[in-house]
């Protein structure tokens, strides 16, 4: 019974191709069986290594592959068929797999790194265009609550990224606006489309770390759009509890999180610490906004 070991770049598999009912009716039968045969620490090892190796293994493999004359045309045809679709995964899932790990890093990094670590990656980010699809967001359901509470005021956006939010608002429905954000790069795309939206008069942007920001006036409105998501749980209340001395009398926070779910232990910390004056949940996402102070 010919056997080929097919190394995948996490778990190494063994195939086999067996024949069996010899002299039946059905003459010969063919069945592929895969048994994983590796253990933690192999796997852990085989994370190390590279798909340039992963793909001379293969060829090793496809090139001592002779079948016999006798194969059956089925049995060939089952063959092929699993060893091309390893060689699709031995392409793909190597490199779907190393993305997956630099996304959980950088993950990591935004919310637990040093300042300077944060900065880096979110630098690499805006300059890559990682997150430009989200730089137009006309109709967004948190223009509503910032209009609604700043009463032709003041606006501080922690967390602004390109300034969309900055730019996107009724020019007419707030005095002045301040966004901070870790990047430098987010900083100037956001400060050059304020240029070209006429907004130089109103807008202003500051490059600085979120948790450790201190703002010179008190707002009207101080916003956390979707940058509560890279606040650490466990900083999150001495965050948002700095950050209230910033407000006006009658100021209010204004949170808006894309998954209420994912963040649930954020949105019960707000509700079990604030005065929540007003929440809109979404019936067509998960989106949530929060009114607090």
């Amino acid at each position: 019974m010919p056997t080929f070991r097919i190394t995948s770049f996490l778990i190494p598999i063994t195939l086999r191709v067996s024949r069996g009912g010899g002299g039946t009716s059905r003459g010969r039968q063919s069945a592929l069986m895969f048994r994983d045969t590796s253990a933690p620490s192999r796997r852990r090892r085989a994370l190390t290594s590279c798909c340039l190796s992963n793909y001379q293994h293969h060829q090793r493999i496809f090139a001592s592959f002779q079948p016999r004359p006798d194969d059956s045309v089925q049995e060939l045809h089952k063959v092929m068929v699993v060893i091309s679709a390893c060689v699709v995964s031995m392409i793909t899932f190597p490199m779907n797999i190393a993305e997956k790990l630099r996304n959980i890093m950088r993950g990591r990094l935004k919310a637990w790194g040093t300042t300077m670590a944060r900065r880096k990656v979110w630098n690499r980010e805006f300059a890559d265009g990682r997150w430009d699809y989200i730089e137009h967001t006309p109709g967004d359901c948190i223009y509503y609550y910032i209009e609604k509470y700043c009463n032709n005021g003041s606006i501080l956006d922690l967390g602004c990224g390109s300034g969309n939010t900055g730019n996107e608002l009724d020019k007419k429905r707030y005095g002045d606006y301040l966004g901070v954000d870790i990047s430098d790069i987010a900083v100037q795309k956001a400060i050059a489309r304020s240029a070209r939206s006429g907004r130089t008069d109103k807008n202003s942007y500051f490059a600085s770390d979120v948790c450790a920001y201190v703002p010179h006036q008190r707002y009207d409105v101080i916003l956390f759009r979707e940058s509560i998501w890279y606040i650490p749980r466990r900083k999150l209340k001495a965050v948002l509890d700095r950050y209230r001395k910033f407000l006006k009398e009658s100021g209010v926070f204004v949170v808006r999180m894309y998954d209420r779910h994912a963040l649930a232990d954020q949105v019960v910390l707000i509700k079990t610490n604030y005065d929540v004056i007003e929440e809109y949940l979404s019936n067509h996402s998960k989106d949530i906004v929060i009114v607090f102070r």
